[in-house]
């Protein structure tokens, strides 16, 4: 459902036009930037879902009435979906919705319909489970993931916690539960499956010796520090991604609620954890297709010999090696995200995004500051989003390493 309201600014009284999707929820900020002089409009509308009514409470600019299609500048607002820019034009007359893709439509509300499942205490309740498996604390895994689960769902038969691959199953249960609505979930899902049915098989075992020996458990637990404090984040920022997608709408590309700031933070950190243990996923690669950790790919540059001296390497100097990889698996889970330019141009050098087009400018270039590369920001939000997936993938690797070195293939 949409609503229009009239909105003069508080500085220069030019009128915009707001077409505002009603949420799902109580209570939504609502701040958008005059497109005359920028000064910031906001409010809160209030929802009453039973009795299905709503108002809008200017803080920063007033409601005006009149003419209902009358206004200098002409915006759209939803918390979950991405709409046409602002702009001195009327409104499509075709509500944003309406102007999905009718193959993706049914799609994309059921997505946005399962990341909206949880409330906040449920989420609440996974950042205290992952805080607990940073720790391994086999009682509250155990305690917070029934919680979480529950004995829905088909959950029942997972959930007694025994011996120790207990523990971590019921952890990615939890995890997997919640997160697979925000990521590409086929995508995850076939991940996994190849991991279980083509790398940690019996035909591999002396060579899977050689690589989980690496894995001490000051090892798993700085891996599964890195990996859940960048869950607890995402859990912090998910809001911002309710407009991520798997699927491209190019038609419309403008987000209301955003966040460049933190979400810029997050793609670099993320970014970091997975150049620093893209060498894990080097020894798995050279396992998997040269039989040792050490057996390096054609190719590869002459400073490269063995697995050491592919970790000595700066992290935008790893991919093109990663690349050479005969296995998609490996090469998708940097491929498109793991963009070096990107993470040195927001984090290092200079970047800037206009606020009317969402058009992120970054230079990353040392040794020519001057030259310019550009991103949409719901292109960057969808980066980020799948550069994440790829971080819970390192997680997938580590629970089937912790679970061989505990207790083989069988564990």
């Amino acid at each position: 459902m949409w609503n229009r309201y009239k909105i003069s600014c508080q500085t220069c009284e030019k009128i915009t036009n707001l077409r505002l999707q009603i949420p799902e929820k109580e209570i939504l900020e609502v701040s958008f930037n005059c497109l005359n002089c920028s000064s910031e409009i906001k409010g809160t509308l209030h929802v009453n879902l039973e009795k299905s009514n709503f108002h809008l409470n200017m803080k920063r600019g007033s409601i005006v009435y009149g003419h209902p299609d009358e206004g200098d500048y002409f915006s759209e607002y939803s918390d979950t979906i991405i709409t046409n820019k602002p702009s001195t034009e009327f409104h499509d007359l075709m509500l944003p919705t309406l102007r999905l893709p009718r193959e993706h439509f049914h799609a994309l509300k059921e997505r946005k319909d399962y990341r909206l499942l949880f409330s906040d205490d449920t989420w609440d309740d996974l950042k205290d489970l992952t805080r607990a498996y940073i720790k391994f604390d086999k009682s509250n895994i155990e305690k917070l993931g029934r919680k979480i689960l529950g004995n829905k769902n088909g959950y029942a038969d997972y959930l007694d916690c025994t011996i120790e691959p207990d523990f971590h199953r019921i952890y990615f249960l939890s995890l997997n539960h919640m997160i697979y609505p925000w990521i590409d979930f086929d995508n995850h899902k076939d991940f996994v499956l190849w991991l279980t049915q083509n790398v940690f098989i019996e035909k591999n075992i002396v060579a899977l010796r050689e690589f989980v020996d690496v894995f001490d458990e000051d090892v798993c637990e700085r891996i599964r520090e890195d990996i859940g404090g960048l869950l607890i984040r995402f859990i912090d920022l998910r809001n911002y991604f309710l407009y991520a997608n798997p699927v491209e709408l190019k038609n419309d590309g403008y987000v209301a609620i955003h966040n460049f700031n933190q979400l810029k933070t997050f793609y670099t950190d993320c970014f970091e954890f997975m150049g620093k243990t893209s060498q894990y996923v080097f020894c798995l690669q050279n396992l998997f297709e040269r039989g040792s950790q050490n057996n390096v790919p054609l190719g590869s540059p002459k400073n490269v010999t063995d697995a050491e001296s592919f970790a000595r390497l700066k992290h935008g100097s790893k991919l093109p090696i990663i690349e050479l990889s005969t296995e998609a698996n490996f090469k998708n889970l940097y491929k498109d995200c793991f963009d070096n330019k990107l993470r040195n141009g927001i984090n290092h050098f200079s970047v800037k995004i206009d606020e009317q087009t969402q058009l992120i400018t970054y230079f990353p270039l040392e040794k020519d500051p001057t030259q310019e590369f550009t991103i949409l920001y719901i292109d960057f939000l969808n980066k980020s989003l799948e550069l994440f997936n790829s971080v819970l993938k390192i997680g997938q690797i580590m629970k089937m390493v912790s679970n061989f070195r505990g207790f083989g293939l069988g564990g």
